[in-house]
């Protein structure tokens, strides 16, 4: 129905936008935490979310062992390992120069797909690859004002591979149990669970201690990742793919313009990470379109 594929569409921007603002509430948070509290945080507020919500839905479809394990994996790899990752990044990097090699995380799900799924993607899809592959370049070829290191481009790289991953065991996992609350839970659980296992074993090595500053910041990026997370189930289930994932690709050009805005005494946001940004999102639309 046209008013549903409205619906869906706003939904698919409402999605990134909140992620963005995630993105900003948690820059901002840093300065009186660490990256580990972060995660932990975010992740247990979106546990929080989705427990009364899935409760409230009542009976849903069988729920397969297999299914199960595929949503697991997909939590585990993100909100789990990729937020970790993200997060550390932006700790050590800043926002603006994690999200653009942080965003490339539909290239990963293509190479999956073409490795281990069979797929065959079409032209299009090649010039999305060299796009994104051309923005990462441009990306960490700056010389001028910052010199990378193999840990600074691993570290969003990485991000972004889980979340490729993540996308890959998401779908094989809603295919088995088509329950978007309950899958949304059942990750967000698995995520959480990663996070508590990095906690006890990283923790010691933090060099500042949180302060109740932080408190609002983390509560209000989990927030948005919880109507993030949902916003953009919904989008997929009302939506198609070809419209839905374009639009969803959009959150790293939101998280620049939001830093831009609202980040000016703590990161520096330049015209050649905007360009840069904006073409390896061209990249990731195209790729995700088809």
């Amino acid at each position: 129905m046209p008013e549903w594929t409205f619906i869906a569409e706003a939904a698919a921007l409402l999605s990134s936008l909140a992620f963005g603002v995630r993105n900003i509430f948690i820059r901002k948070a840093l300065p009186y935490t660490t990256s580990l509290v972060s995660s932990l945080a975010v992740t247990a507020f979106t546990v929080l979310f989705f427990i009364p919500w899935t409760w409230m839905q009542g009976p849903g479809p069988p729920i397969t062992w297999l299914g199960l394990l595929w949503l697991i994996l997909a939590g585990v790899s993100a909100p789990g390992l990729a937020l970790l990752f993200y997060f550390a990044s932006v700790n050590r990097i800043g926002v603006a120069r994690s999200t653009p090699l942080a965003s490339v995380q539909s290239f990963v799900s293509l190479i999956v797909a073409i490795l281990f799924l069979g797929e065959r993607p079409d032209f299009p899809v090649y010039i999305g690859t060299f796009l994104v592959v051309g923005g990462i370049a441009i990306v960490t070829g700056e010389r001028e004002e910052f010199r990378w290191t193999a840990r600074e481009v691993a570290l969003p790289l990485l991000a972004a591979t889980f979340w490729g991953l993540s996308s890959i065991f998401r779908k094989l996992g809603m295919n088995a149990i088509p329950w978007p609350t309950f899958g949304a839970l059942i990750m967000s659980a698995a995520g959480l669970t990663t996070h508590l296992c990095a906690y006890r074993i990283f923790a010691g090595r933090a060099k500042r201690s949180t302060q109740a500053r932080a408190a609002p910041l983390l509560l209000a990026a989990g927030a948005c990742l919880a109507a993030g997370f949902y916003l953009n189930l919904f989008a997929f289930m009302r939506g198609t793919v070809a419209t839905i994932g374009p639009l969803t690709s959009t959150s790293p050009i939101m998280t620049l313009l939001l830093a831009a805005i609202f980040l000016r005494r703590l990161e520096k946001v330049t015209w050649r990470l905007m360009i840069c940004t904006a073409v390896i999102v061209v990249g990731c639309a195209l790729i995700t379109a088809n």
